[in-house]
């Protein structure tokens, strides 16, 4: 089984110029816009459903806010996703999961500001339409790495949040640093220092190269895609074909 990607339309508002084709910054700072943890457009009902699903952080002493939605209607029905994509705007941002309902045209958005047009950022925002969260999002992150709480801006803890496993799961994978939907280090640090510091020696984050093996698992088992699993991960069961053309950082 494959997953297809359907692009209504692309509509440039902000800016009438081609995108540069740049290599994307080191830490995607047109991913840390003002939406819910930069760059996730949520409906009213999302938005409650991980308020309840939020977990106290221990280490902050606050409650504010796994990867994937457990929610399977959230998911894509048929493995086709219907969005427009529009140039706007200033950060790049997508809906989480199906919310067909919001939309009258069966589709949704799917925004990409002129610094947003790299391969591993536009599969980053896919992803999340597609139904993921964050991975440090999930509820055992603390066990692989530590946020540093002081380094993060002001009013922007709660993008640090851990997630119940009710609301979201790991489809049985385990953390995966090295996953897509991962922030960087330095992700809305508001001195330069890091926000977050991997526990495993040497293990890096906030790569946008493309899907790690993880990323492709948990991908083909939210959408109960049959082609058997490899270890390597290298059988393309989702149809990325158009975005062959982008060039990545």
């Amino acid at each position: 089984m494959e997953f297809y990607v359907l692009v209504l339309k692309t509509v440039f508002i902000a800016i009438a110029a081609e995108p540069s084709w740049e290599k994307a910054p080191g830490d995607y700072v047109a991913e840390y816009g003002d939406y819910f943890e930069g760059d996730m457009v949520l409906t009213e009902a999302q938005r409650k459903e991980i308020e309840a699903a939020i977990m106290p952080d221990y280490d902050n002493g606050d409650n504010t806010p796994k990867n994937g939605l457990v929610n399977a209607t959230k998911r894509w029905p048929n493995n086709i996703v219907v969005y427009d994509i529009y140039e706007n705007h200033f950060s790049c941002f997508s809906q989480v999961g199906c919310n067909q309902a919001s939309n009258s045209r069966n589709s949704q958005v799917f925004n990409l500001a002129d610094n947003c047009f790299h391969h591993g950022i536009i599969v980053h925002e896919m992803m999340h339409t597609l139904g993921f969260y964050h991975m440090q999002s999930s509820y055992d992150r603390d066990e692989y790495v530590t946020i540093v709480f002081e380094n993060i801006e002001d009013g922007l803890k709660k993008n640090f949040a851990k997630y119940t496993n009710d609301t979201v799961t790991n489809f049985g994978v385990p953390y995966d640093y090295s996953s897509l939907m991962h922030y960087g280090e330095k992700a809305f640090s508001k001195n330069g220092q890091k926000t977050i510091i991997p526990k495993k020696e040497g293990a890096k984050i906030g790569q946008r190269e493309g899907l790690s093996e993880g990323d492709i698992i948990k991908l083909n088992r939210m959408y109960n895609c049959t082609r058997e699993e490899t270890t390597t991960a290298k059988a393309p069961i989702f149809n990325w074909d158009f975005l062959d053309k982008l060039p990545k950082p």
